[in-house]
C-alpha cells in the first residue's frame, strides 16, 4: 500500500511558462514585483521557481502568465515556500479566481 495519497483535485501539467508575480499593499498601491518561472501547473495552482525569497506563506498575488496569445491575470495565495541552492526559491500557488480563459489555455496544454 502507498505510503502517500494524492490529494490534488487536478492533474499537474510539467510546462515552462514566464510568469509575473506582483504584491500589493493599501490603497491598491504595488509593493513588489517578480519574474518567475512555472515548473508546473494545473487548474487549482501552480508551482514557480524563482530568485527572490522575499515573499511569505500566507500573502495574496497577482499573477500575469502569457498562454499562447492570452496573457491571464490570476489571484493567488501562496501555500508553500521552499528555498533551494543558489538563492533560489521555489513557490506553491493556489489559485483563488482562474479565468475562464487561464482554465481553456492550460486545458489546451494537457
Amino acid at each position: 500500500m502507498p505510503s502517500h495519497i494524492e490529494k490534488r483535485k487536478h492533474t499537474r501539467i510539467a510546462k515552462s511558462f514566464f510568469v509575473s508575480i506582483k504584491k500589493y499593499g493599501g490603497a491598491k498601491t504595488l509593493k513588489l514585483a517578480y519574474t518567475g518561472i512555472i515548473t508546473n501547473l494545473s487548474e487549482g495552482g501552480m508551482f514557480i521557481e524563482m530568485k527572490d525569497d522575499s515573499l511569505a506563506v500566507g500573502s495574496k498575488v497577482n499573477l500575469s502568465v502569457c498562454f499562447d496569445k492570452d496573457i491571464v491575470k490570476i489571484p493567488s495565495l501562496i501555500l508553500r515556500l521552499e528555498n533551494l541552492r543558489k538563492g533560489r526559491t521555489c513557490v506553491g500557488l493556489k489559485f483563488l479566481n482562474l479565468p475562464e480563459t487561464g482554465r481553456q489555455s492550460i486545458q489546451r496544454l494537457q
